[in-house]
């Protein structure tokens, strides 16, 4: 015999239950989904504006600096599939903290970068 489970609660309907969830979704993980592609975006905006003194500082060419936003890049490309199996593994409020916590201190460090 199969035992069959009611996923109604209280006398709420499914519909209800649903769009309590996704309120639930959209109170908690939008917002630092937001606030991570604010500062994504302003790391990308930010080696446009490095372009600017670099390039001239270092002696780079236009094309070997594109061929290094285009490596830049590639890593994001290359590293999505993992961090996504990572998630999927550790959960996205585990893995977001992490990731942020590992680009802060990774931007910090940057700072004591002299050469």
């Amino acid at each position: 015999m199969v035992k069959t489970v009611s996923y109604q609660a209280d006398g709420a309907s499914l519909a209800d239950i649903e769009r309590a969830t996704m309120a639930r979704i959209q109170w908690r993980i939008l917002p630092l989904l937001f606030c991570i592609f604010i500062l994504n975006y302003l790391d990308r905006v930010n080696i446009g504006f490095a372009a600017l003194r670099m390039n001239a500082d270092i002696g780079l060419t236009p094309e070997i600096f594109g061929l290094g936003a285009g490596v830049l890049f590639a890593g994001y490309i290359l590293l999505e599939i993992p961090a996504g199996l990572l998630m999927q593994r550790t959960g996205a409020r585990r893995f977001l903290a992490g990731a942020v916590g590992a680009w802060g201190l990774l931007s910090v460090a940057m700072s004591a970068v002299s050469g």
